[in-house]
């Protein structure tokens, strides 16, 4: 007998990312880099101040490109210099987490592409739900057993398919200056789903 088995388990996402960006643009590259290096370094002191650790931050993209103007009838012309920096911030504490956002968006920060929540231990995780898809794929086989009248010999093989990690969370909100009476940006963690499927072939005793 062969039979599919899966397992799933939910989990409370205990590590958080997310993705935060500077782009400034001035008519010389010199100036752009200037500033956004001044405003990201703001960005980084706040997210260290909202608990971020330096192993949990990392830059993921630098880039410096030329704005260029297309309306007119002639040849573009160059309105200036873009950079753009773009940093990944892990938090441990999620609590956190909105003081983190509407911190570095208070320091600078212009772009915030989105929010993951993750299980920082996936692989305990995985393994309950390895169990469980196991355990769903011998109930299977028995019932097929009872209803063609025979009877489970020992289990041949067991091969492991897919595994479902926890879904991202996408989060995008428009950067904007923090007032003082600002109320901090609501952030939901809520529960992600791990899931596991494996196939088991029986034996008939």
């Amino acid at each position: 007998i062969v039979v599919a088995g899966t397992g799933r388990l939910r989990v409370a996402p205990d590590v958080v990312e997310l993705r935060l960006g500077v782009a400034v643009t001035r008519p010389m590259a010199t100036a752009a880099q200037a500033e956004a290096a001044s405003v990201m370094t703001a960005v980084l002191a706040a997210l260290r101040a909202a608990g971020a650790a330096d192993r949990d931050l990392r830059t993921e993209g630098l880039s410096l490109q030329p704005v260029m103007d297309y309306r007119g009838e002639g040849p573009p012309e160059l309105r200036g210099y873009e950079l753009r920096n773009t940093v990944v911030a892990g938090l441990r504490d999620l609590v956190r987490l909105p003081e983190a956002i509407d911190g570095a968006i208070a320091a600078g920060a212009t772009t915030l592409d989105g929010v993951r929540f993750d299980v920082e231990d996936r692989a305990a995780a995985e393994d309950v739900a390895r169990e469980a898809a196991v355990t769903d794929a011998l109930a299977k086989a028995a019932a097929l057993a009872r209803a063609a009248g025979v009877e489970l010999g020992p289990v041949i093989s067991i091969s492991e398919g897919s595994i479902a990690q926890p879904s991202p969370f996408p989060a995008a909100r428009a950067a904007r200056p923090m007032a003082a009476e600002a109320v901090l940006t609501p952030v939901e963690a809520g529960e992600s789903e791990i899931s596991v499927t494996v196939e088991v072939v029986v034996a008939l005793a």
